[in-house]
């Protein structure tokens, strides 16, 4: 199957002309036309149920009994993934750093560090962290705890 395609450079007066441009998409399109001829052929005689046996599916429950490598991470969401503060979806890379909406824990979260980056104290006055910071120490028996600040 040949896959490789002529690079297209958009004319600038310099490089490929218009006619140049549009003979290299012609001849693209009928390598894709070839490569499409070749898969067709290879799938004769193969029936839709063992397609669907021979591939993972993305709109239907799946398994495999193979390990399955998720080495450049999970992206979920409707409409993909966006970072940051006004971001949607959710992601998972490849070091297993994640970044989503909200998280919902039906037993108990155990972690080495907790940072978080709001912090309101109410006892006479009430104050709002501007940065972040870490829970140093929790006294379980007194329910108090010690808050380490960091400017943001």
């Amino acid at each position: 199957m040949d896959n490789e395609f002529e690079q297209i450079v958009p004319w600038n007066g310099a490089q490929d002309t218009g006619r140049d441009v549009r003979m290299k998409w012609q001849r693209n399109f009928e390598r894709i036309k070839i490569s499409f001829e070749e898969i067709s052929e290879k799938l004769k005689g193969i029936s839709l149920e063992e397609l669907q046996n021979m591939f993972l599916r993305k709109d239907a429950p799946d398994s495999t009994k193979f390990l399955l490598s998720l080495f450049k991470g999970v992206v979920i969401g409707k409409d993909g993934f966006a970072s940051g503060l006004t971001g949607f979806g959710a992601k998972i890379d490849e070091y297993g750093n994640g970044e989503m909406e909200s998280l919902f824990l039906r037993r108990s979260l155990t972690v080495p560090l907790l940072v978080y980056n709001r912090t309101d104290v109410q006892m006479g006055d009430k104050w709002r962290a501007p940065g972040c910071g870490i829970i140093d120490s929790v006294d379980l028996e007194n329910k108090t705890c010690t808050l380490k600040l960091e400017d943001g």
